[in-house]
């Protein structure tokens, strides 16, 4: 990515770091809840936690709640502890980004997800949500499953037994 803001593939590229509040959402029965994506230039596909950037004026508990909103539909999330900030860089769409990413430990007493807004990134490329079990989550390829510190948040809160991929 050329320093100036350009992407040598033609994509943009923001620059400065996007703030992006993410929660760990489990339901009563211990799963997580994952956005499925679908890169709409390359067709890969990942699962990622839900949330998304910060607004002007916007606590990153608000910002988290009104994405897990308008993403799954589900109203009655209990956001609690921050429990780490990570930088992460990606491709999506043919958009190099550059987040700071603040992730947060969060409840929820299930219900069905159903998403409410989307902006033209989610629309592009949001398949759907996935209530998964850790074990499931676990089998899947680590290129499937964003971010790459997803495995060390889960440790840091005492929900890995084993270690992914082994």
């Amino acid at each position: 990515v050329d320093p100036r803001g350009s992407n040598p593939r033609g994509g943009a590229v923001s620059p400065d770091p996007r703030e992006v509040a993410r929660g760990l959402l489990f339901d009563d029965e211990g799963r997580l809840l994952m956005v499925h994506w679908r890169d709409p230039v390359t067709g890969h596909e990942f699962l990622e936690p839900p949330g998304g950037r910060r607004e002007p004026g916007e606590t990153f508990e608000d910002a988290l709640r009104r994405e897990i909103r308008e993403e799954t539909g589900l109203e009655e999330v209990d956001v609690g502890d921050a429990i780490t900030q990570i930088d992460h860089r990606f491709t999506f769409g043919g958009d190099d980004f550059d987040c700071e990413e603040h992730y947060f430990a969060c409840r929820l007493a299930g219900g069905t997800t159903s998403p409410t807004a989307f902006d033209p990134i989610e629309e592009a490329g949001i398949v759907g949500t996935e209530w998964v079990t850790l074990g499931d989550l676990m089998e899947r390829p680590a290129d499937q499953v964003e971010p790459p510190q997803l495995f060390d948040m889960l440790r840091q809160l005492g929900h890995l037994d084993r270690e992914p991929w082994e």
